[in-house]
Order: structure tokens, then C-alpha cells, then sequence
């Protein structure tokens, strides 16, 4: 299962930076690595904070 996520973070990860490095560059691992762990963060702090989030929204909704 958790490989599944890496692969997967990895993967939109190198998408990403290919945007940016060509595949070729020496340090294209390093930045897909990067970006992948930036997504997983952004992922995470998504996840611990959605209740919060969701009462934001609710609340601008409503006003």
C-alpha cells in the first residue's frame, strides 16, 4: 500500500519536474524527489487540517 503512494508520488512527481529539468540532467532524481515529498506534505497538511478547512468553507458559504 505504501508503495503504492510513493510510486504514485514519485510519479506525478517526475511529471512535474520534467516541466521544469530535462530527463536527462544529472539532478533530475533529486528534484522529482523533491517535488514528491512536497506533494506528500501538501497532501498531509491537507489531511490534518480538513475539518478546519470545511468550517472555512461552510462559514464563507453562509456570510
Amino acid at each position: 500500500m505504501f508503495g503504492w503512494l510513493a510510486r504514485l508520488f514519485l510519479v506525478v512527481g517526475g511529471v512535474i519536474a520534467s516541466w521544469f529539468v530535462s530527463r536527462e540532467a544529472n539532478n533530475f532524481e533529486v528534484i522529482q524527489m523533491v517535488i514528491a515529498i512536497f506533494l506528500f506534505v501538501l497532501v498531509a497538511a491537507i489531511a490534518a487540517f480538513w475539518p478546519q478547512l470545511v468550517r472555512l468553507v461552510k462559514r464563507r458559504k453562509s456570510a
